[in-house]
């Protein structure tokens, strides 16, 4: 599979309705799911992944630290 056809959307194709229907895979955006997953296919598990909620200075105090990336 191409970049390209890993960025289009699924295509449903509905034998009552002519209109193709696009359905979008749901997105996890869970860090516990995302730390689990990782760590069932090897990240240490002293690591672990966290949510941030913006870079003001006082959301930034919510990451544990110390931290080693971001995306």
């Amino acid at each position: 599979m191409s970049a390209d056809e890993a960025s289009q959307p699924a295509v449903i194709e509905d034998d009552s309705n002519e209109d193709k229907k696009f359905s979008w895979p749901p997105l996890e955006s869970n860090p516990e799911v995302f730390t689990n997953y990782l760590q069932s296919i090897g990240l240490p598990q002293t690591f672990s992944i966290g949510e941030v909620f913006g870079f003001d200075e006082e959301l930034l105090a919510f990451i544990p630290q110390p931290v080693l990336g971001i995306m």
